[in-house]
């Protein structure tokens, strides 16, 4: 959750983000506690001789990966939060909150290459055109989602007017 630093400027969140990023914690919270009881079954039934049934591997399996994909929208959501601030005139986005926001715009394979194979150079756009597209922030965020799904050989999608 963010820090309330009561010099901050208030941001509005119509998305309902910080409630989603709050809720996702909790179901991450409760996901680890179930992993654990459940690699701890595992662990006594195999001190008692028996080996994990292949159920047991699967539910381990399926947590695991409820796991992963609650990090990966808690992720995204804060790095809408954070395109939110920069788009005030906040802080820039981090290399990291950069290829979160790609993810959660849906940007294309060549988007997600380009940013790969140079990080600096995207953020670098990321963060320079939620600073100067015109509009309300979702208004931003839906060019920038537009230009990053169409992004790729022939269209490099820096050319979003503002």
């Amino acid at each position: 959750m963010p820090e309330s630093d009561p010099g901050a400027p208030v941001i509005s969140d119509p998305f309902k983000l910080v409630a989603t990023i709050t809720q996702a914690r909790r179901d991450y919270l409760r996901g680890q506690k179930l992993l654990i009881d459940a690699r701890n079954a595992d662990k006594t039934l195999q001190r008692r001789g028996h080996a994990p049934s292949p159920e047991s591997n699967a539910r381990l399996a399926s947590i695991e990966q409820q796991l992963d994909t609650i990090a990966a929208q808690i992720h995204q959501a804060q790095s809408l939060l954070a395109a939110r601030t920069v788009a005030g005139g906040g802080e820039p986005l981090s290399s990291s909150e950069a290829e979160y926001l790609l993810l959660a715009v849906k940007a294309s394979d060549a988007a997600l290459a380009s940013y790969r194979a140079e990080p600096e150079k995207m953020t670098s756009m990321l963060n320079r055109l939620l600073t100067s597209l015109e509009g309300p922030f979702e208004t931003r965020i839906g060019h920038i989602a537009v230009s990053m799904r169409d992004y790729g050989p022939g269209n490099p999608g820096a050319e979003i007017s503002g």
